[in-house]
Parts: C-alpha cells; sequence; structure tokens
C-alpha cells in the first residue's frame, strides 16, 4: 500500500513538472513594452462588439482564451486589464464603510454637509460593491497593443 501510494505521488509530481503552462504576452508594437499574463490570472476583457467578461483565463489554443466559460479570440479583445480580487474587494468595502460610518455619524450630530458628503461616499460605496469598477491600466488595440499566446519561458 506505502509503495501504491509513493508511485502515485511520484507521478503526480512527475506530471505537473512537465506541464508547459502558458501565458498571455501583450506588447506594444512602438515602445517594445512587453507584459505577461500567466494562466488562471484574472483579467477583465472587453471585445470590439462592447462585451466585457471578468475572471480567471485559460488558453484554450494559440488564437483564442476562455474567460467566464466564455470563448474569445484574441482578434475579437479590444481591451485587456488585470483584475485583482482583493484589490476590487478592498476598494469597494472601504467606500462602502466610510461611507456609512460618515453618513450616520453626521446624521446623529446633526450636521448637515457631513450628512451630504457621507451620502456621496456611501452611494459610490453602494455602486462599487454592484458594478465592481476597475481603474487598472487597459492594454488597448488602438494604442499599438498586441496579443498572443506563448509558453512560460524557464529561467
Amino acid at each position: 500500500m506505502k509503495t501504491l501510494v509513493l508511485v502515485m505521488i511520484f507521478l503526480l509530481v512527475y506530471q505537473n513538472g512537465l506541464c508547459q503552462e502558458k501565458q498571455l504576452i501583450i506588447v506594444n508594437s512602438v515602445s517594445n513594452k512587453e507584459i505577461a499574463i500567466k494562466e488562471n490570472r484574472r483579467i477583465k476583457v472587453i471585445t470590439k462588439t462592447g462585451e466585457k467578461f471578468a475572471g480567471r483565463f485559460a488558453v484554450l489554443n494559440q488564437n483564442s482564451i476562455v474567460v467566464d466559460w466564455v470563448i474569445i479570440s484574441l482578434n475579437e479583445i479590444d481591451i485587456i486589464r488585470k483584475h485583482p480580487l482583493l484589490h476590487t474587494v478592498m476598494m469597494n468595502i472601504n467606500f462602502l464603510h466610510i461611507g456609512s460610518i460618515t453618513f450616520f455619524i453626521a446624521l446623529a450630530i446633526g450636521n448637515v454637509p457631513f450628512v451630504f458628503i457621507g451620502a456621496a461616499a456611501l452611494t459610490g460605496g453602494i455602486y462599487g460593491v454592484v458594478k465592481s469598477p476597475n481603474i487598472l491600466k487597459g492594454y488597448k488595440t488602438l494604442k499599438d497593443w498586441t496579443y498572443s499566446i506563448e509558453p512560460i519561458k524557464s529561467p
């Protein structure tokens, strides 16, 4: 039994060592700047038709990726943004909490200007929780960014 377990562990480690992960390479043709996003990272994709998809991406083949269970061709992509979950959650929760605390304290004290400030921050927090904005830089095809799939190069 111990031998079988050791063989299974060895095979799993061996198989994982031989797997070749792929990455999404974003290159600016003017400045030759290159950004690499590894597979299974969270991204937000906006297609040329205006559809938005956010989530972890997987490489399907050399010309397409899968985001949010939707197959997207690299030729259809207009904008790609990194979309880290922790950044989004922390930003939205902070606006929601700061806005609600400011609103209710100002309402209890009776300070009218702070009530409006708290209401504005609370509204921004609710909007952020529902809509989840992404303020990170987007890589647009109109600004000479091109997308390709390549295997991860070993160091």
